[in-house]
């Protein structure tokens, strides 16, 4: 039978699939013309905040709580390496709105992250 802990760690490894699925989508379907006017102003911001929010929270539950400032950095980072890869896609540019609301995502999902309680597998 499985310990608390080794579910604790299935739980874990599960966010970080999720979140690495999350990240090669992001930039999957940026390659697509689907993505170029998917959200208009003010949503796209929305979406921005939301998705990064989500990723950050993925991998601050994968990470450990205790590990927060690697996930909002890491979270931050692929919105920045997501910005500069739009300046190569016809259609697309980079935007500092953009990365900014990333990177409030990110602070947003790793503070929701932190207030809440760990996944426990039951």
């Amino acid at each position: 039978m499985p310990t608390e802990e080794a579910d604790f760690r299935h739980g874990r490894r599960w966010a970080l699939a999720l979140a690495a699925l999350g990240i090669v989508l992001l930039f999957a379907v940026g390659w697509t013309p689907l993505a170029v006017g998917l959200f208009v102003t003010p949503w796209d911001k929305v979406a921005h905040v939301v998705s990064f929010g989500l990723l950050a929270g993925l991998l601050s539950q994968g990470l450990g709580r205790h590990r927060l400032a690697w996930a909002f950095l890491l979270a931050a980072l692929v919105g920045g390496a997501d910005e500069l890869h739009q300046l190569q896609l016809p259609g697309r540019s980079a935007d500092w709105l953009d990365f900014a609301s990333d990177a409030c995502g990110a602070a947003a999902g790793c503070t929701l992250s932190a207030m809440v309680p760990v996944w426990r597998l039951r």
